[in-house]
């Protein structure tokens, strides 16, 4: 014959089972991954936007949500060897199930690859060489010559930082809780230079040294010629900042 069980064993093993349950319910809220296939339109303020072929990029987004964190990347696809790659670290709000509608906001690094830019060998005209000496101009183009392969390279890359990106996206379930279908964008504002940039910085600065070095030279323009034939300009720290936006759908899978 069966035994009866008492109220308290009842209620004992009610508390197992929560213990137990509760677990397995809050790990879905603890952590989640989720990876998307996106294709966007992608525009921004700067040198750096206007060197790419197009604005319609393809690529891929992946990341995790932590304890209500966010962190997460995407690679875009956008022209022949021109790619973007933003690192995001934030946090968002989700409204709905079967039709999600979510907002948040990130920050985090950009950054920019580029073909490789030719860089026209430095050729100081006759009177900047009368003017500073045979063996003076003849020792900077060989100095600029080593200098090349670092700018080739630098030419290639723009860095930058999303000091706060916006974000939101509409989804539609296809699988609940497993596959989206969505549409969304971002906005960042952002603090952002590019190798050209740093590089005609440095040859900036050494035409200054150069200046400091012949000022008799310096008073009669020799060295406003080098200054455009290398294109030697000072960083505009107030046209680092601005603006970038991306619009478009995706395809989002997370567990």
């Amino acid at each position: 014959m069966a035994r009866a069980i008492s109220p308290r064993h009842a209620a004992l093993v009610a508390l197992a089972g929560g213990m137990l349950a509760v677990p397995l319910t809050a790990s879905a809220d603890i952590i989640s991954v989720y990876a998307a296939a996106k294709a966007d339109y992608v525009n921004g303020t700067g040198d750096v936007y206007e060197r790419f072929e197009g604005d319609i990029s393809f690529g891929a987004l992946a990341g995790f949500e932590l304890l209500g964190i966010d962190f997460w990347g995407e690679a875009l696809l956008m022209g022949q060897d021109q790619y973007m790659f933003t690192g995001n670290l934030g946090f968002d709000l989700d409204f709905g199930d079967d039709v999600r509608f979510t907002i948040g906001v990130d920050t985090g690094p950009l950054v920019f690859h580029f073909p490789e830019q030719d860089v026209a060998p430095l050729i100081i005209p006759e009177f900047v060489r009368e003017q500073i000496g045979e063996s003076t101009a003849s020792m900077i183009e060989s100095e600029y010559d080593t200098f090349i392969e670092l700018e080739k390279e630098a030419s290639q890359w723009a860095l930058g930082w999303n000091l706060a990106r916006a974000r939101l996206s509409l989804e539609f379930a296809l699988v609940p809780k497993i596959l989206y279908l969505g549409a969304g964008g971002h906005v960042g504002y952002h603090y952002m230079i590019n190798g050209e940039e740093a590089a005609a910085d440095v040859k900036s600065i050494a035409i200054d040294q150069l200046e400091s070095d012949y000022p008799e030279a310096a008073e009669l323009g020799a060295f406003d010629v080098l200054r455009k034939q290398v294109g030697a300009k000072s960083i505009d720290r107030d046209n680092l900042q601005g603006i970038n936006y991306n619009v478009g759908a995706f395809l989002r899978v997370e567990i």
